[in-house]
């Protein structure tokens, strides 16, 4: 009987991550335009059609439709059930990782956060201030609860990637974005600075493959600009995972 509990809270744990994420896509997507991403009803980007619950029950309601519309059968993007899936993943993993309470919970709001940046800086090539600094409220109410990591050493997590991109910025201009940087500070906050160097450097590992890869085929040229910011949280999201 504790096995089929246990199983049960997990498939819980998944869909309530899987919600969350589900979230996070609508908000990166409506957020650079100025839609309302708190009253409006979720509907078909193609025909507009308002969509019914069982439309919107997360990863199965695109794969019982078979990635189409209900109403125009336009083909549905797999970016949003991949989100979902990551994030019930992520859930489940952080309740794994660092126990049921409020580790787990801090944890996994800064890892939504960071897919919300990721997700927004894809589309849009800029983070939002309002993003940065949900992230950064995120760090602070973490503060409590990873008390292995102090105060200096996340003061020196704020600024031991931030301060080398403003300068590389001041000597290339354009280097980094003005989000990267802060996204890098905040980052800080949370993981101290050992951890955001090898975040950072596991982000700038993960950009080089990505852009070795996409010349390789074709789809950018070397003066080509690709947004660093979903890296440098995917750096960050591995790097929670070690602190």
């Amino acid at each position: 009987m504790s096995a089929v509990w246990h199983i049960l809270e997990i498939v819980l744990v998944f869909f309530a991550g899987a919600s969350i994420f589900s979230f996070v896509t609508v908000v990166a997507h409506r957020f650079p335009l100025g839609e309302d991403w708190v009253k409006a009803r979720s509907h078909c980007l193609a025909c507009g059609h308002l969509l019914a619950a069982w439309d919107l029950v997360p990863v199965f309601g695109w794969i019982l439709l078979k990635g189409r519309c209900r109403y125009c059968h336009t083909r549905l993007s797999p970016r949003h059930p991949l989100a979902e899936a990551a994030g019930g993943a992520m859930a489940v993993f952080c309740i794994h990782w660092f126990g049921p309470g409020r580790q787990a919970l801090v944890a996994y709001a800064f890892l939504s956060v960071l897919a919300l940046i990721a997700l927004t800086d894809l589309d849009t090539m800029r983070i939002p201030n309002a993003f940065v600094l949900a992230a950064g409220v995120v760090s602070l109410a973490a503060i409590p609860f990873f008390p292995s990591l102090h105060i200096p050493d996340r003061l020196l997590g704020i600024c031991v990637v931030s301060v080398p991109m403003i300068l590389i910025n001041l000597l290339v201009p354009g280097g980094f974005g003005g989000g990267d940087c802060k996204l890098a500070a905040v980052c800080g906050l949370f993981l101290g600075w050992r951890m955001n160097l090898w975040g950072t450097a596991f982000a700038i590992f993960a950009a080089g493959c990505y852009c070795v890869v996409m010349l390789a085929a074709g789809k950018i040229h070397r003066r080509s600009r690709i947004p660093f910011g979903p890296f440098l949280c995917l750096g960050a999201a591995v790097a929670v995972f070690c602190l």
